[in-house]
């Protein structure tokens, strides 16, 4: 069923080299002398950096299809060359992957993502052997998406996520600069997935192609694909925010001091920072808001976040306004104006507080910007 066997026969060493899936994986050690016992030619695999199947490679395919999969893995992650005949066999077998489990696809994309010096490169190679079609048809029909050029001179969808693919940082080696709080499962995923909501919203106004809603669409998409992979809700939860709101950093620069906080409170910040870069850094360059967030985030470093809020909805209640939406309101416009300075403590919120309830009346909602 391309995973269990039949039947189970023992055999001795040089037949089960021939079994394993590819050469330099078919080595054996002597525990007892140290010498290496190589019977399908793997040692001369590994100095060529080549990954080739054992025997003939349809046959090890056949005998688990997840190993479809790792032939490319292996490739990425060691930076070592498909041998041609393993690649065609690939190519040909190709839709076998579709029997395997989510989970255990998952499991070895994750590894290609997080331990490729050059993810972008191997999700390129994924693409060329029919794989990606296969499991993530979403980010294969990324491929000849246009973009308009001004925004990005690199070309379409595909190639600018590559680019930020390939600039992820990473233990294998990758560039970048994310912060530790940035988890990596996180920003890999996000980074793949940041525009791929981009095909299904193109369309062409007065000769600029749009993305109208890109974002919205993208993050449903995204969850959609993150749960047919099996990904913990958690994680799951994560990206797909990160990829609705990466578009909100183009009006940084305009945003309320409030709003400037609750964006730079937000538990997946870190992440969206680095997205945010990559995203610049991989399409028109412009840094400027990257640049403008992290000044901010240096003024106000002693500070936290977010800090507890100086009037709670108990205050609000005890001034006579009825519980429900109304309480709500009076508290979102009492924290954005103590996050924008608005008073220098509590008793002085109080204060206001009262005022401002006793002239707007205890049923009415107040005025939100």
């Amino acid at each position: 069923d391309g995973r269990h066997p039949d039947g189970i026969v023992f055999v001795d060493e040089q037949a089960d080299a021939r079994r394993r899936d590819f050469t330099v994986n078919a080595l054996f050690l002597d525990p007892q002398d140290g010498a290496v016992h190589d019977h399908v030619g793997g040692r001369a695999d590994l100095e060529r950096r080549l990954i080739r199947a054992v025997g003939k490679a349809d046959d090890r395919f056949a005998e688990d299809h997840l190993r479809l999969l790792r032939a490319a893995r292996f490739a990425s992650t060691l930076e070592f060359e498909l041998e041609p005949a393993t690649a065609e066999a690939v190519r040909r077998n190709a839709a076998q992957l579709a029997s395997v489990s989510a989970e255990r696809i998952q499991q070895e994309f994750t590894r290609i993502l997080l331990e490729s010096p050059r993810p972008g490169d191997a999700v390129a190679l994924l693409q060329s052997l029919g794989l990606l079609p296969v499991f993530l048809p979403e980010v294969s029909a990324l491929q000849g998406q246009a973009q308009p050029p001004q925004f990005h001179p690199e070309g379409d969808v595909w190639t600018h996520t590559l680019m930020m693919l390939n600039a992820l940082p990473s233990a294998a080696g990758g560039s970048g600069g994310a912060p530790d709080a940035c988890p990596p499962l996180h920003l890999a995923y996000a980074a793949l997935l940041h525009d791929v909501g981009k095909p299904g919203t193109a369309r062409l106004v007065e000769g600029r192609i749009r993305f109208d809603c890109h974002a919205g669409r993208g993050a449903e998409l995204a969850e959609q694909i993150l749960r047919r992979l099996r990904l913990p809700n958690d994680d799951i939860k994560a990206i797909a925010y990160c990829v609705a709101n990466h578009m909100r950093f183009m009006d940084v620069c305009r945003m309320r001091p409030a709003t400037l906080r609750r964006l730079t409170g937000a538990p997946t910040f870190a992440t969206e920072l680095e997205l945010h870069r990559l995203d610049c850094a991989a399409s028109h360059g412009d840094l400027s808001n990257y640049r403008f967030l992290t000044e901010f985030l240096a003024e106000r470093r002693a500070e936290p976040a977010l800090p507890r809020p100086w009037i709670t909805g108990g205050d609000i209640l005890a001034l006579g306004i009825p519980p429900g939406r109304t309480v709500g309101r009076w508290k979102q416009r009492a924290y954005d104006l103590q996050l924008e300075g608005g008073w220098p403590d509590r008793d002085a919120a109080l204060a206001w507080l009262r005022r401002e309830v006793e002239a707007a009346g205890a049923g009415s909602p107040p005025f939100l910007p």
